[in-house]
C-alpha cells in the first residue's frame, strides 16, 4: 500500500493520500480525535501507582555559544554555533558522566511539523535504571545566548566515562531554492474522499460512502461503549 502525507503549514492541515486506492483525507494540524478513545479509557477506575523514589542527583549543563562567524549559503546566512552538553553525576547515579560538543553551522528554516517552539528550549532525557535502584534526579541548566537551527555542517565529539570517544559529522551536500509547483500539494485528479472515523482520522482503505460510514460509526460506538463499561 503506497501512502503519502503532505503537510500544509500555511493552511494548518495535513493531506493523506492512498495512491493505490486513490483516496484522500484532510486533517487539521491540531486535530486530536485519535486521543478521544484514550481519554475515555481513563474514566475507568484505576489504582494510582506510588511515585518512584528519588535517586542520585545528575546535573546536565547545556551551553550554547554563537561565535559571531557567518557564512552565506544561497540566500541564507549560516551562523557558527558551538553547543557543549556536560553531564555531572553524583555517586550512585545510573547516569554516567559525559561531555558532548556539537560544533556546526546553522541556518533558519521553517520548523518541522509546522510547530514553532519560539525562543524556548527542549531537552530529551533518558537513562537506564538498574534493578533495585531508584531513577536519577535530573536537573538541566541552559547557558549561553547561542541559537541552533538546521545544521548544514556539524561535527559532534562525545566522550564518556569508560567509553571510547565518538566523532560524527553531518554535511549538507546539495540544496535548491527553486519554487515548487503548487499542484504538488493539492489532491490529485480522480481521487475520492476516504472514510472518516468517529474516533478521528480516516480509514484510508475505504471510500466515504453512506454504507461504509454507517458500518464504521457502529464499530466505533460499540468500541467506546465496551471500553466505558468495562470494569
Amino acid at each position: 500500500m503506497r501512502h503519502a502525507t503532505i503537510t500544509r503549514c500555511d493552511e494548518r492541515r495535513t493531506l493523506e493520500l492512498n495512491h493505490e486506492a486513490r483516496l484522500y483525507g484532510w486533517s487539521p494540524l491540531d486535530f486530536i480525535g485519535s486521543d478521544v478513545y484514550w481519554v475515555r479509557s481513563r474514566w475507568r477506575w484505576r489504582e494510582r501507582p506510588e511515585p518512584p523514589a528519588a535517586g542520585a542527583d545528575v546535573k546536565i549543563t547545556v551551553n550554547t555559544v554563537d561565535t559571531g562567524e557567518r557564512r552565506q549559503v544561497g540566500s541564507y546566512s549560516a551562523r557558527h554555533v558551538i553547543e557543549t552538553i556536560t553531564t555531572d553525576s553524583s555517586p550512585g547515579a545510573n547516569t554516567r558522566p559525559s561531555e558532548s560538543v556539537e560544533d556546526g553551522w546553522h541556518i533558519d528554516l521553517p520548523p518541522a511539523g509546522c510547530w514553532d517552539a519560539g525562543d524556548g528550549q527542549a531537552f530529551l532525557i533518558g537513562s537506564v535504571v538498574r534493578p533495585g535502584q531508584a531513577p536519577d534526579r535530573m536537573n538541566v541548566e541552559f547557558r549561553g545566548a547561542g541559537r541552533r537551527g538546521f545544521p548544514i555542517e556539524e561535527t559532534t565529539r562525545r566522550r564518556g566515562e569508560h567509553e571510547p570517544p565518538i566523532t560524527t559529522r553531518v554535511k549538507l551536500i546539495e540544496f535548491s531554492e527553486a519554487v515548487l509547483d503548487k499542484s504538488l500539494f493539492d489532491v490529485p485528479a480522480g481521487y475520492r474522499p476516504a472514510l472518516p472515523r468517529l474516533l478521528g482520522r480516516f480509514d484510508m482503505t475505504k471510500p466515504d460512502t453512506v454504507a461504509n460510514r454507517l458500518a464504521a460509526y457502529w464499530q466505533d460506538v460499540t468500541a467506546l461503549a465496551r471500553d466505558f463499561f468495562r470494569f
